[in-house]
């Protein structure tokens, strides 16, 4: 039997050269134009081949009254092929090799052939030219009559995780990264995508509606990742891809350090790899967002028999999200950063819904258990019992940097040069080994980094911190934002807390301030506009200052050490080369240097260790003292200057008058505080002794002292100028 070729048929050929359409098929053919770089197809025009009928939808003329009689009498008499779909492809259309990288062999869902798509470079750009066999024996540059298929389904229901790519190129790079036919050493989320089905659905972001969806959908996925090309018409797309499927569905977002239009089929950009080739960008982590489509759409008989739209909350959305009644806010499950405000939560949901108020729509639906959020490095996972037994959503995550054996002297040599002193350079690499190698053990003391040079490498370190604990796991507050505000988000869901530079050497406001937050077991966090709460404290701190005045400490301070920081330089070119060496692999060497901290002889801190002492502490120490305390100090060496034989008792308000008298009323400290500073110098407190008409308490040089008689005690009393004389 002889067939008829489309364009054998004048009349349909006149009208579709007439009104610019291009044959899709035999039963089809559309008008498009281009838009963002994507092809729309914007009218349609249909044959029915069995009824000779012609008719356009769209943006098309349709066929004038005599084109429609006239293309209706070709149809009757034509005979037209089928599209067949091939178990095995005994041949391909002439000069194209299906094992070509620019051709794209696509399957049904039965694994049948049922079209070949060539890639062609053009001066305008790129185009796709579609093959597909048919009954007569013939390749033709056709569409399947149907739908048009998806790329990559041989295999796919062998896996239960789908990926979606927008066109074949990403699926055929991909697969052949997986099967090893490929390498690429510049594709860094490789095994992110090794463990599920790569599909692609063509025609481009206009053209989704061509794609059989229904059939895709339901190939039991239990979670699906739709990949969409980097420009606004590409995540456009997620949303509708979405709605399709009843699983929890994930969308991959590049932003704008990948270029216009990337996809996975595309170099990526040379900014994101070190000096060695390692990988530096963004994790795939921090490229996922949740993507399930939130509700169904169903229409009922309402009242009056009249037919009404109704929507209610998918369940698999449900499951995925949990509302928190502390802070009255709607987190996700399996992603607790994304946590969010009713308002927010709509917003977010807006695309991804037939409505706009979906909190409502899932609050109707929700039927979890009351939980909490909670930040506790000490736990694995996200859904865990908190300290009374309670459920709780961890919002702890650890560092994507992950322990690689290595060459971890760059960094020791870095630690060298910072903190010349062996003493206080252990104590310190004690403290980073313990913080980065053991999330779940919280050190109650942190680290005071002070040198008046500046440029030597004090925030570099912190830096590194940040990177081995996780830029997640760690906030860069001014002292402002501590010392002068009430808000202190910054420590909500932190385990280091880095402050580049303090200087309250002028004030006791900011130590504290800092006391409840170095060494409280809870801490209270108070957002903006947001409920406080009470969570656990997990945070560490590590402050920076260009000022040897930087904190006040007190006597006995237990929660700072304080290394005596070098004064001196580094060369640029040392410095140059140590950004160097983080850069390609360092972070992960050091994290290995703490993880086998202990394997070559150190030991990790323990749970309530407290700070040592060092030189720049004591000098920090000193600093912080008020002139009075210097003075009553100075009294105390004196006295004890005096001899063991030396019996010395003073009334108490005799020293504070006579401070007040040197220090020109500049004096703030109370009797009672002034005997506890005598006290720490070694001296002690009598009961009251009657003096005249007015009872006195005294501080005497020996403990014995402290039990005579009031007689004797009176014959030991001396003044403040007996015994300092005039050195003031």
């Amino acid at each position: 039997m002889a067939f008829t070729e489309l364009d054998e048929l004048t009349n349909v050929a006149a009208y579709l050269k007439r009104v610019g359409a291009e044959v899709v098929n035999f039963k089809s053919a559309c008008v498009k134009v281009t838009e963002n770089g994507y092809p729309r197809t914007t009218g349609w025009i249909k044959f029915n081949t069995t009824a000779g009928t012609v008719k356009a939808s769209g943006d098309v003329d349709p066929p004038t009254e005599a084109e429609a009689l006239a293309i209706a009498e070709e149809l009757k008499t034509a005979k037209f092929p089928h599209p067949v779909a091939l178990s095995a492809m005994a041949d391909s259309p002439k000069g194209l090799n299906p094992k070509d990288d620019n051709v794209f062999v696509f399957h049904d869902f039965q694994n049948r052939v049922v079209m070949l798509q060539e890639r062609v470079e053009t001066p305008d750009g790129k185009m796709y030219i579609p093959w597909t066999r048919w009954s007569d024996g013939k390749w033709r540059k056709m569409e399947p009559e149907d739908h048009v298929p998806f790329y990559g389904l041989p295999g796919a229901k062998d896996h239960s995780v789908l990926f979606i790519h927008e066109g074949p190129k990403a699926v055929q790079k991909i697969k052949k990264l997986i099967s090893g036919e490929a390498v690429d050493d510049r594709f860094p989320w490789l095994e992110y995508f090794r463990w599920g089905a790569h599909v692609g659905w063509i025609g481009g972001v206009h053209s989704m509606d061509r794609s059989d969806w229904a059939s895709l959908a339901r190939m039991n996925w239990k979670k699906v990742v739709i990949v969409a090309d980097n420009d606004n018409m590409g995540k456009a797309v997620v949303p509708k891809i979405a709605q399709h499927f009843h699983v929890p569905t994930y969308s991959i977002v590049f932003n704008d350090l990948w270029p216009t239009a990337f996809d996975l089929a595309d170099k990526w950009p040379d900014e994101m790899f070190g000096d060695v080739n390692n990988y530096i960008g963004p994790s795939i982590e921090h490229c996922i967002e949740p993507a399930t489509w939130c509700t169904d759409e169903f229409e009922i008989i309402g009242a009056g028999g009249r037919p009404k739209i109704v929507h209610e909350a998918r369940d698999v959305f449900c499951n995925q999200w949990v509302w928190i009644e502390q802070q009255d806010l709607i987190v996700n499950l399996d992603m607790p950063q994304y946590r969010m405000s009713t308002a927010h939560f709509n917003s977010f949901c807006r695309p991804f819904s037939h409505v706009g108020n979906t909190a409502q729509l899932f609050q109707k639906s929700y039927a979890g258990s009351q939980m909490k959020l909670t930040y506790d490095p000490s736990k694995v996972g996200t859904l865990i019992r908190d300290a009374a037994g309670l459920g709780a959503i961890n919002l702890y995550q650890p560092s994507p940097i992950k322990p690689e054996e290595g060459d971890w002297e760059p960094f020791l040599e870095f630690m060298e040069y910072l903190v010349p002193g062996e003493e206080d350079r252990d104590h310190l690499l004690q403290w980073i080994a313990t913080l980065v190698a053991c999330p779940w053990l919280r050190i109650v003391w942190g680290i005071l980094m002070m040198s008046e040079q500046q440029g030597t490498g004090k925030t570099t370190l912190g830096t590194i911190l940040a990177e081995l604990v996780g830029r997640n796991n760690s906030s860069f507050p001014g002292e402002n934002m501590i010392v002068g505000s009430d808000f202190n988000g910054w420590i909500a869901n932190k385990r280091l807390i880095v402050v580049n530079e303090i200087y309250s050497g002028h004030s006791w406001k900011a130590y504290n301030k800092l006391k409840p937050y170095v060494s409280d077991d809870e801490i209270e966090v108070n957002i903006k506009f947001e409920p406080t709460y009470t969570q656990p404290n997990w945070t560490h701190y590590y402050l920076c200052s260009n000022s040897t005045a930087a904190l006040k400490l007190e006597d006995g301070d237990r929660r700072w050490l304080v290394p005596k920081v070098t004064e001196k330089k580094w060369p640029k070119e040392k410095f140059a080369a140590f950004h160097k060496w983080l850069r390609a692999g360092g972070f992960a060497r050091i994290a290995f240097w703490a993880k086998t901290y202990e394997q070559r002889g150190g030991k990790y801190l323990d749970r309530g260790q407290e700070a040592p002492m060092s030189s720049s502490k004591k000098e920090l120490i000193e600093e912080s003292r008020s002139d009075a305390e210097k003075m009553t100090r100075e009294l105390a060496e004196a006295i004890a200057e005096l001899g063991p034989d030396a019996e010395v008792a003073i009334p108490i308000l005799w020293i504070k008058s006579w401070l007040v008298d040197r220090l020109n009323d500049q004096v703030y400290e109370s009797p009672r505080v002034l005997a506890n500073i005598l006290s720490k110098c070694g001296m002690f407190t009598t009961d009251r002794v009657k003096m005249g008409t007015k009872y006195h308490r005294l501080v005497v040089n020996k403990e014995p002292m402290a039990g005579w008689i009031p007689a004797r005690l009176r014959e030991a009393v001396r003044k403040p100028d007996d015994i300092l004389k005039d050195e003031f």
